[in-house]
């Protein structure tokens, strides 16, 4: 980690800035007590460094014996190193490499930090100083969905090259033995599909009253009401949802493999359509899903001409995978579209 570096920077006994040898491979000898925005952040003393580090490698061990999640083990990891700080210099870079083998050895991506991340990274390591590690354990989630998504439309531009006959059929026995493995694992994540589905088609048929009474008091002779697609209506909504998902969510949207939706209607004086879109991720298909939400309001002018607005709703799409539980899939999923709809109920009071 250090082998490019050989000075860091120090405060000598008369409060200066000064150059001093960095020490590789051994524990710190003096304190490093860091300030920023006017907070001394207080790490292990020297003297407790090498004890510090052993009850933290003890720890660890348990958690990984015990099943802990990566990204709970890796937040953690990186949280609880960070506070010893063992290292004259380089423990931001040693933490987060910490937490990249955790998630490596779960067959995740590495923890990657970029500038345009940094203050959201600073404040979750803040948070878990004050007790709170869901906010690293959560950005660690959100960075491996983004790694993800960024995989799935890699793979669109991977071509094999094929030096002659032999190995084209080859190839062509080893991509239909990859299909086949597909085809099942897409039945498996199909049937999480139809499950999220039925979850989201009872919710919104929950709170469709309260709607209904809030827009007939504008209008009396509004309808609200559920639809959810079959066979023959599954491609509705294609373009808003390319849309949704190049614009706003940054991937490709595969409706090929797999398209269905389910949406809540609101008529008045204005139309709103509040949309559910289950669809693939990326080519070719892994055997995950993504649901993503948006509103669509439609109003008419005074030459009878439509215009459709679209409202995406989650900074993110929710991904679920044919490698989990069902059960799992829908607890999963009922927290998050939670908070999809108490978005979607605010953005709607805003447009009444």
């Amino acid at each position: 980690m250090l082998r490019s570096q050989t000075h860091t920077d120090a405060i000598d006994s008369l409060g200066r800035l000064v150059q001093v040898e960095v020490l590789r491979g051994a524990w710190k000898t003096q304190p490093n007590y860091p300030t920023r925005n006017g907070t001394t952040y207080l790490y292990c003393p020297p003297e407790q460094v090498s004890s510090e580090m052993d009850r933290l490698v003890g720890w660890h061990l348990e958690h990984r014996e015990g099943s802990v999640g990566p990204e709970v083990q890796a937040a953690w990891l990186h949280h609880r190193f960070t506070q010893i700080h063992p290292f004259q210099d380089g423990n931001g870079r040693v933490a987060r490499a910490l937490a990249s083998l955790v998630l490596v050895q779960a067959g995740l991506f590495p923890l990657v930090v970029t500038r345009d991340d940094r203050v959201e990274y600073i404040d979750s390591l803040e948070a878990a100083d004050s007790g709170d590690l869901g906010r690293l354990v959560w950005l660690i989630a959100r960075f491996q969905r983004a790694q993800f998504r960024r995989a799935t439309a890699i793979s669109e531009n991977i071509l094999a090259a094929q030096d002659d006959v032999q190995n084209v059929l080859k190839g062509l026995l080893d991509a239909a033995r990859r299909q086949e493995d597909r085809t099942r694992a897409q039945q498996r994540v199909f049937e999480h599909a139809e499950a999220l589905q039925q979850d989201i088609e009872g919710r919104l048929n929950e709170i469709t009253p309260t709607i209904l009474s809030a827009v007939q008091r504008i209008m009396p002779n509004s309808s609200v009401f559920v639809v959810r697609s079959h066979e023959t209506t599954s491609h509705y909504y294609r373009s808003q949802i390319i849309e949704n998902a190049k614009l706003h969510l940054h991937y490709y949207a595969d409706t090929a493999n797999y398209r269905a939706w389910v949406s809540l209607n609101i008529n008045w004086q204005r139309q709103a359509k509040f949309v559910f879109a289950f669809h693939g991720i990326g080519r070719p298909f892994s055997g995950s899903l993504v649901c993503a939400p948006f509103l669509e309001f439609r109003d008419s002018d005074d030459e009878g001409q439509v215009r459709a607005t679209l409202v995406p709703l989650a900074d993110e799409p929710f991904v679920f995978f044919y490698n989990e539980t069902v059960d799992r899939a829908v607890t999963r999923f009922q927290a998050w579209r939670e908070q999809i709809i108490t978005i979607a109920i605010k953005e709607l009071s805003q447009n009444l």
